[in-house]
């Protein structure tokens, strides 16, 4: 993604849809030590693939600096949060929320960093919200549609949100914009055990039976709170206008305006893994003409 010719391909992407989605956005080793980390979290925690009594208790997973969010009518999952000179431990869940922390404070706020971003969306980042790391549990998590929860400034207008996404899979269900590289492999006829594990995760994934996608939908101007809540339900019939499934190692990027709610759909409890992200929203001017938001 750093070729003239890919970034090309991302920008007209973007200037199409307002959104794209970029497959194996880290380096092949630094992604594996994450999926890694959340793999073990994942079994250490109860959500191991096949595991037939999953947790129940909303707090497995709050530990050392992952922190349980509310409230539950809004919203639920586990947020890492530093602490400043501690060094944390070497548990899976401390190194995951570790690295992802580390991207998110040294590379989504870098100043080369949203160059690039300039570069693939034709947009001019601004302000930036702080960088979030987030967990989101099968059977346990979610987020709803609501305006602005945390009252983040770039709420006020329109935003480039940046969310590198770590989840279960092996990453042959998305169409990314510029990538040249290709998940698929030769099939000999013998797969091993956990490539099947890995594939089957990918297709839950896609289908959005087992939640765990981000979506994006535009708000009624009159009631966004209690619109917002009854799509959620599905209520509503105009449907959203993206929805952006889990995919291991991938960057996606949305453009929205104030009228643009989003939210993570609830993991079910057949979800293959926990959800994990580090998220950040970025103030921009919508181009003349967009309809500013994701369609």
């Amino acid at each position: 993604y750093l070729s003239r010719d890919h970034l090309e391909v991302v920008a007209k992407k973007f200037e199409t849809a307002s959104y794209a989605v970029l497959a194996e956005f880290l380096r092949p080793d630094l992604a594996a030590e994450l999926m890694r980390a959340l793999t073990e979290a994942d079994g250490s925690d109860g959500f191991a693939p096949g595991e037939e009594e999953l947790a129940t208790s909303y707090t497995v997973g709050v530990r050392e600096d992952w922190d349980l969010i509310g409230p539950p009518h809004l919203r639920r999952f586990l947020r890492f949060s530093a602490s400043d000179g501690k060094a944390g431990s070497d548990s899976p869940h401390s190194r995951l929320g570790r690295r992802l922390s580390e991207i998110g404070h040294e590379l989504f706020s870098s100043a080369s960093f949203k160059r690039w971003l300039k570069a693939c969306t034709r947009l001019d980042p601004k302000r930036s919200t702080k960088p979030e790391v987030r967990r989101f549990r099968p059977g346990m998590d979610y987020t709803v549609a609501v305006k602005n929860p945390d009252g983040d400034a770039t709420d006020e207008g329109a935003a480039l949100d940046a969310s590198l996404v770590f989840a279960l899979g092996d990453g042959s269900h998305v169409a990314s914009a510029g990538s040249s590289s290709s998940s698929s492999k030769a099939d000999d006829g013998k797969a091993s055990a956990e490539e099947d594990i890995l594939k089957q995760a990918s297709e839950s994934w896609a289908s959005e039976e087992v939640g765990g996608f981000e979506s994006y939908l535009a708000a009624d101007e009159e009631e966004e709170t209690a619109a917002a809540q009854e799509v959620y339900r599905g209520a509503d019939t105009d449907g959203p206008l993206v929805n952006l499934p889990a995919v291991p190692n991938t960057l996606c990027l949305v453009m929205r305006d104030e009228q643009t709610l989003r939210f993570v759909k609830y993991l079910s409890r057949d979800a293959p893994s926990s959800r994990v992200d580090v998220a950040v929203s970025y103030g921009v001017d919508a181009p003349e003409g967009s309809s500013d938001d994701a369609e």
